[in-house]
């Protein structure tokens, strides 16, 4: 019985790893470009070219500071938000402001709030214009393997918003709660203002 526990607990090991060494390959290819033709930076109040859209991508992240300074070193270089569009890969960095929310609700109790806490919050919001029709988009934390991929349609002349809302991992202990402590598992992701899966 032992051993077929131990043969189960290495079996369950080996794909948890093979799990992060894929999402990890994943995420290395997509931050490599193959094109450069697929969109380009838009400002607000241009005209949209025939032919063409614009989206705003968009989103907004808290994170522990402790963790960020060992990640960089003590550098002030922001955090990383990788987009991939049809083969075309831009990294942007985003700038932390420090935040603090209670961690007790007005009762005295634990807040349920997944931000409750002090951290650093990173808000990305950036316009791109591309071509109108349908288009791959794939958006992920290169530090954290953490990413998701979309099929989005966008009209011609159309503006639209893509947005990115972290569901982050629980923690149990004193209560099981999600928490910004224990990072980013996922994304909700919504597009004109509907959730998309």
């Amino acid at each position: 019985m032992k051993t077929v526990m131990r043969v189960i607990a290495v079996a369950c090991l080996l794909l948890g790893l093979a799990g992060c060494g894929t999402t990890a390959k994943e995420m290395r290819a997509k931050s490599l470009s193959e094109r450069s033709d697929i969109f380009s930076g838009a400002k607000t109040g241009d005209a949209i070219p025939e032919g063409y859209a614009v989206l705003t991508i968009r989103t907004e992240i808290k994170l522990p500071a402790e963790g960020l300074k060992v990640r960089q070193a003590g550098k002030n270089d922001g955090y990383p938000f990788l987009l991939n569009i049809g083969g075309q890969a831009v990294l942007w960095q985003a700038e932390g402001i420090m935040e603090k929310k209670p961690a007790y609700d007005k009762d005295g109790g634990i807040s349920r709030d997944p931000e409750a806490g002090e951290g650093l919050r990173y808000t990305m919001e950036k316009r791109v214009q591309l071509r109108s029709g349908s288009h791959s988009v794939f958006f992920g934390l290169p530090e954290d393997d953490c990413f998701v991929e979309r099929e989005i349609t966008l009209g011609e002349g159309e503006e639209a918003v893509l947005e990115y809302r972290p569901v982050y991992r629980q923690k149990t202990r004193p209560i099981r709660v999600r928490s910004f402590l224990k990072g980013v598992r996922d994304w909700e992701v919504f597009f004109k203002g509907a959730r998309i899966h």
